[in-house]
């Protein structure tokens, strides 16, 4: 086997597909706004390795397009009540599907749009390594002006006042309990989630932000909350504001000891060929054992049935280290009973049972000395995620996958 070959095995079954980690627990907050910030979905820049910086016409490539058409689908359930969004096209075409999926409009934003790279815009950024001023913005962005262009802390400044600004808007206008987007570019959310953190500027190149990220920052009086950076996985109801508690404790008041935060419903599925049936748009993140993202998997999966339950393939694009390019994968699900199969590979091998009776199963599987461990969560009809993680000599990582259903792909 070539080595893209190995690669592809190793992340697609290496085991399973699975893209999104999903933030983490943390304060539970009444009485305030919570503010989304979304990164536009991947651009023509992003994977061409050039710096898009103010560009105009920059928009999106294949994979941001379904990160985009998925947004609705992972922020369902969340009653948006505003978006805001820069001005650059990439930008705009990222929110443009869920403003008109959520009816809200897009208010244009000019302190959030991209750095003025000045000089260094639509330069590739392998040349951009070479220039002095690199070091400074790597090791000492607080002191980085580009030539021709603005500082990072100028940034900084500007997106934090219309944040902030727009926080008190839209709490305002909506209500303590809104929720609402903000859609910018990467530098530009590091910035923000830098203060909001209390993290000198110096410090927010350690704060990772993918395309089609989002992170959860709610303002209060006495200071930010960030309840979730750089979540690239489906399901995000857990950033909802909690039911009013007579806690006695203010909004503002950071959490003392362990509350409990409660996880989305799960939905018992009876016909899996009814529920599976279909197309549905998948996100994977792949993992290493310290949680360093190592690669991602992008595309559609399809569902289609046959006389034993149903065939499963899935084709996408798969970035793995310094690999780039399409991948694939096919399973068999034989149905053995109401919301139960067992599961085979394609060349016939037994890869695990699965009973979504309950919308949870959780399933080991052992591969030579490793042992993956699967675990299912079904959330609605629309919406399922996969995780697998790998543990043994061989292999030492975690899979996350969401599947969200296409429109008219049932």
């Amino acid at each position: 086997m070539g080595r893209s070959g190995a690669l592809r095995r190793a992340a697609l079954f290496s085991c399973a597909g699975v893209c999104g980690v999903a933030g983490g627990g943390g304060p539970t907050l009444g009485g305030v706004a919570t503010l989304i910030l979304l990164r536009h979905a991947r651009s023509a820049a992003n994977g061409s390795g050039t710096l898009a910086g103010r560009t105009a016409g920059v928009g999106l490539d294949e994979t941001g397009r379904v990160q985009a058409e998925g947004l609705a689908g992972r922020l369902s359930g969340i009653p948006v009540s505003a978006l805001v969004a820069s001005p650059l096209q990439r930008c705009q075409d990222t929110v443009a599907g869920l403003a008109e999926k959520l009816g809200v409009p897009v208010a244009v934003e000019d302190r959030l749009a991209e750095v003025d790279y000045g000089q260094w815009t639509g330069r590739a950024v392998k040349d951009l390594t070479q220039e002095p001023l690199w070091k400074v913005v790597q090791q000492h962005p607080s002191a980085a002006v580009f030539p021709g262009g603005e500082a990072l802390a100028q940034v900084q400044a500007r997106a934090v006042e219309a944040v902030r600004e727009h926080d008190r808007r839209i709490s305002g206008e909506f209500g303590p309990h809104a929720v609402w987007v903000a859609c910018s570019h990467g530098d530009v959310i590091k910035a923000v989630l830098a203060d909001a953190l209390g993290l000198h500027l110096d410090g927010f190149q350690r704060i990772v932000v993918d395309p089609c990220s989002v992170s959860v920052v709610r303002y209060t009086e006495t200071r930010p909350f960030v309840l979730r950076v750089n979540d690239t996985g489906g399901d995000v109801s857990g950033l909802l504001p909690p039911k009013e508690e007579d806690s006695g404790s203010s909004s503002s008041d950071a959490v003392v000891g362990v509350r409990r935060v409660p996880e989305p419903e799960l939905w018992g599925v009876r016909d899996l060929v009814g529920f599976f049936g279909g197309r549905w748009r998948l996100e994977r993140k792949i993992v290493d054992a310290a949680g360093v993202r190592i690669g991602s998997f992008s595309g559609v999966a399809v569902f289609s049935p046959v006389e034993w339950g149903l065939e499963f393939r899935e084709e996408g694009l798969l970035e793995l280290g310094a690999h780039r390019g399409p991948a694939h994968r096919c399973l068999h699900y034989r149905v053995s009973g109401e919301g139960r199969a067992d599961v085979y590979f394609d060349y016939g091998t037994f890869f695990h049972d699965l009973d979504l009776r309950t919308g949870l199963w959780r399933v080991g599987h052992p591969c030579r000395d490793d042992e993956y461990r699967g675990e299912f969560r079904v959330w609605d009809r629309d919406r399922w995620r996969q995780e697998w993680t790998v543990v043994g000599p061989a292999k030492d990582h975690a899979l996350f996958t969401d599947f969200v259903r296409e429109p008219g792909g049932s």
